[in-house]
């Protein structure tokens, strides 16, 4: 599962250098966070990574840089069309199993669970994890009903952004 998300996120990281087009954006921040607070920071996984995904070592490594300059690059965002076609083979099928997390980690948060079990694994339950997805849901939620009404077609049934919604 895994392994099918990085080489999906590699590929799309061929053609841009983030998610959304030449420049960060939140989606890029939150993929970084979940890369930099497990698959590169834990070292088996990290050595993994690093062997097999060179562009999204990369990508973490931008916006590592970005951070560590306090700077935003001068770019441009795609269009929401293109971007939701970029990412289609990461979202459309939860590819990165984020969705099942998602929800687990909600509830734990929800009755004070302190480790949960996603797909037979043991997993620490994350906080802040959950404070991000609510935060994004009230934003997904608070926008134009025009934007939202762009957001729900390019989007559909991708279970990641219902996961947010939730």
């Amino acid at each position: 599962l895994v392994d099918r998300s990085l080489s999906a996120l590699d590929a799309i990281l061929t053609a841009t250098p983030y998610l959304a087009g030449s420049r960060p954006s939140l989606a890029d921040a939150a993929l970084w966070g979940f890369l930099d607070a497990g698959l590169l920071w834990e070292p088996k996984p990290k050595v993994h990574v690093q062997a097999r995904y060179p562009r999204v070592v990369a990508f973490h490594a931008r916006l590592r840089a970005l951070a560590d300059a306090g700077g935003q690059p001068l770019g441009r965002w795609d269009s929401l069309e293109t971007v939701a076609a970029r990412l289609a083979p990461l979202l459309a099928t939860d590819a990165m199993g984020f969705e099942p997390f998602q929800q687990a980690n909600r509830a734990a948060m929800a009755d004070g669970t302190k480790q949960l079990v996603i797909d037979g694994a043991d997993c620490p339950a994350r906080g802040f994890t959950e404070k991000n997805r609510q935060a994004l849901g009230q934003a997904m939620r608070a926008l134009p009903e025009a934007d939202r009404a762009r957001l729900d077609a390019v989007a559909g049934d991708w279970p990641l952004v219902h996961a947010y919604l939730a």
